[in-house]
């Protein structure tokens, strides 16, 4: 995307550049003369794109300047428009590692040391001495090269679910590693309500499955209803922290977050799961600083891969991906886009199966593949709220 965006720029200045000179001698001929036209300049910049004046006459001429110009202007507003997200492209290579623990007392006990290019997260909230940790970060950003370790420094107590908040405002890129192989096989909750961006170098060892969110809130309930809670992203908020997994994904905005995927290869180990429940989702292609473009993957070999995205107020069933009231009593309304595109790949594919659940109002499948173990599944558990499901080849 780079090296595209640094050719159409070339290109684009030269382009300015004929018509500006073109345009200065026409003014410094308007002094002479009061009768003079934008036809000239139009058959000006015409000729300078290599049209042989003496096979085209009049209007001709015009028409064909007038395409080049138009080609010119058009080109002018495509990078007022996308000049954001080439921008964007180009301030994702340039992520520096930033994890920090939150201030005051929401901070659940996180503490952060920095060891060489591993950041170790230790310490944290355990309930009751329970199986939940819970952690609270600040800034949550791994540049390429880094990883953000959670390091087990009680191994004699058993975590099934690792539980983490961002909350200063600010999006999380992941470009490094996220690793929990010391507390084995337990699941990685990371929920930043300003967004989620991995890049593509962003790697995961993880023993359990792994859920991101942009959610305001995590839902806490046991399978029978038991140990009912909540974790609020928002620390002005009090949480009741519980052992119970994870139920629902709370959302409070009208415009939840997004959650972009650049040329990321996140594997998770088989049988576990990969989730991503947040505003618009985007599964694309990633340029590697310095590297060559390279496609997206999520693996779950024999899992779970499941997609939601959200676009109003209200929670998602962990479970199922269903809907149900948020803690102010509204429920999803509207759906958000699932975009997967330029060659990325989502595979669950493995022993025993696996499946793809994907649920948003629009779903999008542009030159990319999805496979299962069971041919019959592969993306069939597909739910978008007002049937608008496409898949592009």
């Amino acid at each position: 995307m780079g090296n595209l965006h640094v050719r159409f720029e070339r290109k684009l200045r030269q382009e300015l550049v004929l018509l500006l000179s073109l345009m200065t001698l026409r003014n410094k001929k308007r002094t002479a003369s009061t009768k003079t036209s934008g036809l000239p300049l139009l058959r000006g910049y015409a000729s300078q794109r290599k049209v042989d004046g003496s096979q085209v006459r009049g209007c001709q001429v015009s028409r064909i300047a007038v395409k080049a110009c138009v080609r010119a202007i058009l080109a002018i507003i495509l990078v007022a428009v996308m000049g954001p997200v080439f921008a964007t492209t180009q301030a994702l290579a340039q992520v520096a590692t930033s994890v920090t623990s939150t201030h005051g007392s929401g901070s659940l006990g996180t503490t952060v040391t920095t060891n060489g290019p591993t950041i170790q997260i230790t310490g944290g909230t355990r309930p009751g001495g329970g199986t939940n940790l819970f952690h609270s970060f600040g800034q949550f950003n791994v540049a390429s090269g880094d990883t953000a370790q959670f390091l087990n420094t009680t191994p004699s107590l058993r975590t099934d679910n690792i539980l983490s908040r961002v909350t200063s405002g600010n999006p999380s890129s992941i470009f490094g590693s996220i690793d929990t192989l010391s507390y084995p096989g337990a699941n990685l909750f990371l929920m930043n309500p300003a967004g989620i961006v991995f890049g593509p170098s962003a790697t995961l060892h993880v023993g359990g499955s792994v859920a991101f969110t942009t959610a305001n809130y995590l839902r806490l309930a046991g399978a029978d209803g038991s140990g009912s809670g909540i974790f609020h992203a928002d620390t002005t908020t009090p949480s009741l922290l519980t052992s119970a997994s994870v139920s629902t994904f709370g959302f409070l905005s009208p415009n939840p977050a997004a959650i972009a995927v650049h040329g990321s290869r996140l594997i998770v180990q088989p049988g576990q799961s990969i989730s991503l429940v947040g505003g618009n989702i985007s599964v694309q292609s990633g340029t590697p600083e310095n590297g060559i473009s390279q496609s997206a993957r999520l693996s779950a070999p024999g899992g779970q891969i499941k997609i939601a995205s959200v676009a109003s107020p209200g929670e998602v069933l962990a479970a199922n991906f269903g809907k149900a009231p948020n803690t102010h009593g509204q429920s999803l309304g509207t759906l958000g886009t699932v975009r997967i595109s330029k060659q990325s790949h989502i595979d669950t594919s493995g022993e025993g199966g696996g499946a793809i659940l994907v649920r948003g109002g629009h779903l999008i499948v542009d030159d990319s593949t999805t496979a299962t173990a069971r041919p019959d599944t592969s993306l069939r558990q597909v739910h978008c709220g007002d049937g608008k499901y496409r898949i592009l080849q």
